[in-house]
């Protein structure tokens, strides 16, 4: 039986056939394709999974995901604290998780204000 797919390895269909056909880490990737990217980057697609897991099992019981807010808002506001790079990709990679983070707070019951409101702007 295959390994299940993190939520970084799902959110990039190339490296999710990467991962389970070889076995290998993000880091691995990153290094194959000689792109760093950030181990806080990292951390926070790992936060933000299990604030995923929150809206899942909220949704699941048929309510409205706003037990997950708290959770999503503290990654959204990580986000805008971490290091940033030169590198492109990984500033891609962190835009990207910030989106997921909106859509996930309109999934909330946020209003598409409110929930760009509440990730602060990444700092310089």
């Amino acid at each position: 039986m295959a390994t299940p797919l993190t939520f970084v390895q799902m959110a990039d269909p190339q490296f999710g056939q990467f991962a389970h056909f070889s076995g290998r880490t993000p880091q691995d990737l990153a290094a194959y394709r000689r792109q760093p990217i950030p181990h806080s980057y990292a951390v926070l697609a790992a936060e933000l999974a299990a604030a995923v897991e929150v809206v899942a099992l909220e949704l699941d019981e048929d309510r409205m995901a706003t037990a997950a807010q708290p959770a999503l808002i503290a990654v959204g506001v990580a986000t805008s604290e971490v290091e940033r790079t030169d590198d492109l990709s990984a500033e891609v990679v962190l835009a990207q998780l910030r989106s997921v983070i909106a859509d996930l707070l309109l999934l909330t019951g946020m209003t598409s204000f409110e929930a760009t409101d509440a990730i602060p702007p990444v700092r310089h």
